[in-house]
């Protein structure tokens, strides 16, 4: 035990900044860590394909149709942990039409919450600025559309409602969120829930990149 009446002031202090630093390093040390497991994903061989599903599928065909192509990429269930379990994200491309000034990619998302974004780059068909120049990527956030699902019994017609103007309102929009979230605690849903968050959802859209197959 660490007793004042034994350490100058100045001890305290280099004491303390010793746990300061000894601290910083194990947290450096831990997303070495991380970072050395993440680097599995980096630059995966994506396997492009037609992006059509069926006859009813409009947005796969005005994607296809803009000559854009799909794919999935592996991405893990916890970033935290990306030795562990991976999902699949789905992405779209439409690829720059000047390949040799291509400049790179420019990455798209339509926003939601739950919306999919795979039909995105067809915004930005008629920009021949940005077609030539770049890849237009789209992506199906984690958990939605055609990455793996999240699959939730949900009896309400709404996944979001705001807090009200007063406590009982703020009370009701609690209580459906606490019903909402007990929808997906069954079966394998219950091990993929707890990782439909922003700070997972947020790096399956970072630089990671895919080569064409």
């Amino acid at each position: 035990m660490l007793t004042t009446s034994k350490h100058r002031p100045g001890s305290l202090v280099a004491f303390g900044a010793a746990v300061g630093i000894l601290a910083c390093a194990v947290q450096a040390g831990t997303a070495s860590v991380a970072a050395e497991g993440l680097a599995r994903f980096d630059r995966q061989v994506i396997d492009w394909h037609g992006c059509q599903n069926g006859s009813d599928d409009r947005v796969g065909a005005l994607v296809d149709a803009a000559g854009g192509r799909c794919g999935d990429v592996a991405v893990p269930l916890d970033y935290s942990r990306p030795g562990g379990r991976t999902i699949r994200v789905a992405v779209s491309r439409i690829p720059a039409t000047d390949p040799v000034h291509r400049r790179g990619a420019l990455f798209t998302n339509g926003g939601g919450p739950g919306g999919s974004g795979i039909g995105q780059p067809v915004a930005f068909a008629d920009n021949t600025g940005i077609r030539a120049r770049y890849d237009v990527i789209g992506i199906d956030p984690r958990f939605t559309w055609r990455s793996t699902p999240l699959r939730c019994d949900w009896r309400s017609d709404t996944f979001i409602r705001g807090a009200g103007p007063d406590r009982r309102s703020f009370e009701r929009s609690i209580e459906l969120a606490r019903v909402q979230a007990a929808g997906c605690d069954r079966g394998d849903q219950r091990n993929l829930f707890p990782h439909a968050t922003t700070r997972n959802t947020a790096p399956g859209h970072g630089p990671g990149q895919g080569r064409p197959r």
